[in-house]
């Protein structure tokens, strides 16, 4: 067999080999991970009564109570005074059970874009204003999908790699035993 044809081969062996590594790789890869919301808090507190919340306008916001903790009161309302916090029920937001059995719990979330906002509050245990998507659980959908895509690229170029190189080595072959035979 040729040399050029014999790297090629091995050059599409390791493309694919790579390709199936991605792709073995990317199954665990799509794990649901918490992030704890107290370190991404904008504001913390049990109780406001008519507090100015200078909050990103750009931004929207969610609300988490630690686990155990009872609402008893809220409001958020824009400079128009009208309300913007969308209360959220974690069972009903989250399919999934367990999402609600972190340390803290979503409680609902606004947006900021008519601000300022002044916030009315009465709980038993503290409440978070964090970012909205920057805590809680979080998947790594991206990654994933990522390391699928690369996965099935690399399959698709390894096969077609080594299917050239494949038939260099034929046309080698081929050549060889017409020189042979003449």
């Amino acid at each position: 067999m040729h040399n050029g044809a014999t790297a090629v081969l091995i050059i599409g062996g390791i493309i694919l080999i790579g390709g199936i590594t991605l792709l073995v790789i990317a199954g665990p890869s799509a794990d649901t991970v918490y992030i704890d919301p107290s370190g991404k808090a904008e504001w913390r507190g049990s109780s406001a009564a008519g507090e100015q919340l200078s909050l990103d306008i750009d931004n929207d916001y969610q609300l988490y109570i630690k686990k155990g903790g009872e609402l008893n009161d809220i409001s958020i309302t824009d400079s128009q005074g009208e309300e913007v916090f969308l209360p959220a029920n974690c069972n009903q937001v989250h399919l999934e059970a367990d999402r609600c059995d972190g340390e803290w719990v979503e409680i609902g979330e606004f947006g900021t874009n008519s601000c300022p906002c002044t916030l009315m509050l009465n709980a038993t245990e503290d409440v978070l204003i964090v970012e909205y998507g920057e805590a809680g659980f979080k998947t790594n959908v991206d990654e994933y999908f990522g390391q699928m895509a690369f996965g099935c690229l690399g399959l698709l170029c390894g096969i077609v790699v080594l299917a050239v190189g494949g038939g260099w080595a034929l046309l080698q072959k081929n050549q060889a035993t017409q020189l042979q035979l003449g």
